[in-house]
């Protein structure tokens, strides 16, 4: 047996080191336990995740005193606790699976980890291991955990082995303290605002505050919010697909994302795609809606992130305010959005934009229109934006175009520097 596959079968489960293994069935007798009471001559649990009463089964046995465990040992908010979760609840509207315990971070919507819960006659094996994974990299959780009352076991995410076995985590606090997976997946919206309550501007104010500009003009905001609201809304998935600049790996899904800046870091919630150019590169692309400028001067904009493995930093930053041509034809308010083509490269500045045009024609001329701009696409405001809709996916078709030629762009420019340097 080769090394690869030694470590494969550890990470899978098997010869588990019972050094990641942790007894916990004495600590789980002397914890506190759910309040039991019985209805129609059935025993029932006072879930305080899902506030409501669960039969009592081997299995729910297990989640309940697991649920404790995570309570009073590792000292983790009953709050950023859920129990029972479908996936549908994720984005994950063909599956009817679930997550047996989700732990948040404090900020109550990214999963911090899952854990798998057997009941306690059931062995943990390699294929529930496997099971408990399937749901760690569905979720983009750091951590994920599988139990079955009597023994814990622990993965955790590692950028070079994926998840792998580590001893139990101390506390809580300690499990927030990781940031290796940098994704998380985010809780689907449960219900959006239909385009006749997004038409009242006062509303859009109020309830898009934090995504909208304070100087953008009225006549954006409806588009904006359903703009957004399609981002964020992760009932509709795009699907594995080849396109003209690139290739569609996978749609994770609203996803948070840790960005590289030359003040620092900071973490923003995106829309993230998995992508594949031409050259075989595969990036992790995230855009969203943003306020752009400083209070109270701000306007809007669609930022785009790209993740190469290496760092994650804003590729292109997109202010609607002046990219955005409104007309009106037979379908409605049309919305056409470009760029001219202003970008920075690195710490460099501003790139001349004739140079920008100059690469972009050369590789996708047909973003290039008459009027010499970048035309990424068009939407009406007759219904609401989601991924899936025959404009969206044009839109997206360009957007992630443009992206990956402006990565192409960057790289090429630094690229002759450096050479310049050197000689």
């Amino acid at each position: 047996m080769n090394k690869s596959n030694r470590s494969y079968k550890i990470r899978q489960g098997e010869n588990m080191s019972e050094t990641y293994k942790k007894n916990i069935a004495k600590i789980l007798k002397v914890l506190p336990s759910s309040k039991i009471c019985i209805i129609d001559g059935r025993k029932y649990y006072f879930d305080k995740c899902r506030k409501k009463n669960i039969p009592v089964t081997p299995e729910e046995i297990v989640r309940q005193s697991i649920v404790a465990y995570f309570r009073w040992i590792l000292r983790t908010p009953i709050c950023y606790m859920q129990t029972e979760v479908s996936m549908k609840r994720y984005g994950y509207t063909n599956r009817k699976d679930r997550a047996d315990i989700l732990i948040l971070r404090p900020d109550g919507k990214t999963i911090l980890a899952v854990v798998e819960c057997k009941a306690d006659y059931v062995e943990i094996t390699k294929d529930v291991i496997a099971q408990m994974i399937r749901y760690a990299k569905a979720l983009n959780t750091e951590y994920a955990f599988a139990t079955n009352g009597r023994v814990f076991i622990a993965y955790k995410y590692d950028k070079k082995k994926g998840y792998a076995p580590v001893k139990c985590p101390a506390s809580y606090k300690q499990m927030c303290c990781s940031y290796t997976n940098k994704t998380p997946q985010m809780m689907s919206a449960l219900k959006r605002d239909d385009l006749k309550t997004l038409e009242n501007s006062k509303y859009v104010r109020r309830n898009y505050d934090s995504i909208i500009g304070r100087q953008t003009k009225e006549e954006l905001l409806t588009f904006l919010a359903n703009m957004y609201d399609g981002l964020q809304d992760i009932q509709a998935i795009l699907p594995e697909k080849e396109y003209v600049g690139f290739k569609l790996l996978e749609d994770f899904g609203v996803r948070t994302m840790e960005i590289t800046t030359p003040g620092g870091f900071f973490n923003n919630n995106y829309r993230v795609f998995s992508v594949e150019s031409k050259e075989g590169k595969k990036y992790k692309i995230g855009m969203t809606i943003s306020p752009y400028g400083i209070e109270p001067n701000e306007k809007t904009m669609l930022a785009i992130v790209v993740d190469n493995g290496e760092k994650c930093h804003h590729a292109l930053q997109l202010i609607f305010d002046s990219n955005i041509a409104i007309s009106k034809d037979k379908k409605g308010t049309c919305y056409d959005i470009s760029h001219k083509g202003k970008i920075n490269v690195g710490r460099r500045g501003c790139a001349k934009i004739e140079e920008v045009l100059e690469f972009v024609k050369s590789t996708m001329p047909k973003l290039i229109g008459e009027d010499n701009r970048v035309h990424l696409g068009k939407f009406h405001n007759t219904e609401q934006i989601v991924v899936t809709t025959p404009e969206f996916e044009e839109f997206f078709e360009r957007i992630i175009s443009y992206t990956m030629i402006l990565e192409n762009f960057r790289a090429h420019k630094l690229g002759l520097n450096t050479a310049r340097n050197e000689e």
